[in-house]
């Protein structure tokens, strides 16, 4: 494994024999495991439609800046958007065109928003914009 030097460090497993159970080095890619970890960490955490972040880290978030915001007493404006009708263009039109309406609203709000406003996906055709410090 790997050390935070950035040097390889041997891990010693047992050679899986009948004959003898002399041990060998293993050498592990650390920079791989990061990355697949912070790639695991991505798809659970985002919707794999449009890549916002899902209901449950969106709550996770969500409920980190409700506090943080009571806290020092500032703003904080929720914003709940529903795609109306979404049900009827899958039906005539097919789930691919559903798909791309909600890809196309989700680019939308992304360019309409700020960097420090959060926007997660609460279900299929709801989402959810928070708006910190936002002069009420």
């Amino acid at each position: 494994m790997m050390a935070d030097t950035g040097c390889y460090q041997p891990a010693f497993l047992p050679v899986q024999s009948d004959d003898f159970g002399s041990p060998y080095m293993v050498f592990v890619d650390g920079s791989k495991s990061k990355q697949a970890e912070a790639e695991l960490r991505r798809q659970v955490n985002t919707d794999p439609l449009t890549g916002i972040f899902n209901r449950r880290h969106f709550s996770s978030i969500g409920n980190q800046i409700f506090n943080h915001a009571k806290q020092l007493k500032r703003n904080l404006v929720v914003l709940i958007i529903d795609i109306d009708q979404l049900k009827n263009v899958n039906h005539q039109y097919g789930y691919a065109t559903g798909d791309q309406t909600i890809i196309t609203v989700v680019n939308h709000l992304n360019n309409h928003t700020r960097p420090k406003d959060i926007l997660g996906r609460l279900s299929g055709e709801e989402f959810v914009i928070l708006m910190p410090d936002i002069p009420v």
